[in-house]
């Protein structure tokens, strides 16, 4: 179920007391760059923030704590999020006659999931790129005889595998997607930059702008 701001900063808001900062940068900025996003960072006067953005099929969130100099502030996540991760699984057995997908994602309950990018690289140089099915994904053997690695993405999440090896001869790959603190973001070393009632957030994924929300 798809979670709003509204449903996320209660839950952020109970932190951990630091010790008391100037006011200075400290209040709530809100964030709207088009009509699919809505973003929310409030920067509390013990030190501590909370954020929150919603865009598309994106959630995200992040706690910890603040600190201000010359006009900016830099956010240091406290608890680390643990960040999801593919692992290897067990093969899937053939049911009756039918013969198990060449390529299966799954999260570890089994429930088969759909939009993992993946690419292929074949003996001969050769990539296949592609995208699962909640059923998995199959291929002609004949577009690569040689199958060597493959690499794992969930591009909302901005997920990535390393490359892993392919047997010779393998016939059906599993792989789970392991939540973790999956939505959890580690925002330490993020830069936010304050000219009057605006707070410019840079990140590796590119800049949100906030403005200062009037007091109620």
């Amino acid at each position: 179920m798809k979670r709003t701001l509204r449903h996320l900063l209660p839950c952020l808001l109970a932190l951990l007391p630091f010790p008391a900062l100037a006011a200075g940068a400290a209040g709530l900025y809100t964030g709207n760059e088009g009509h699919e996003m809505a973003a929310e960072l409030l920067l509390r006067e013990d030190g501590s923030y909370a954020y929150a953005l919603s865009v598309g099929a994106l959630d995200e969130e992040s706690q910890g704590r603040w600190e201000e100099r010359d006009g900016a502030i830099t956010l240091i996540t406290e608890p680390k999020p643990v960040p999801p991760r593919f692992t290897p699984a067990p093969a899937i057995a053939a049911s009756g006659t039918e013969p198990p997908p060449y390529l299966l994602v799954t999260l570890p309950n089994g429930r088969g999931l759909a939009g993992i990018d993946f690419t292929i690289t074949c003996a001969d140089g050769t990539r296949i790129d592609g995208y699962t099915q909640v059923y998995g994904w199959d291929f002609a053997s004949e577009t690569c005889t040689a199958p060597q690695a493959i690499t794992l993405r969930e591009p909302i999440h901005a997920i990535e595998s390393p490359p892993y090896p392919i047997a010779p001869g393998a016939t059906a790959l599993h792989f789970h997607l392991v939540p973790n603190d999956l939505g959890r973001v580690d925002l330490t070393g993020t830069f936010g930059v304050i000219a009057g009632e605006t707070l410019t957030l840079v990140r590796e994924r590119g800049q949100i702008r906030f403005r200062r929300a009037k007091p109620r």
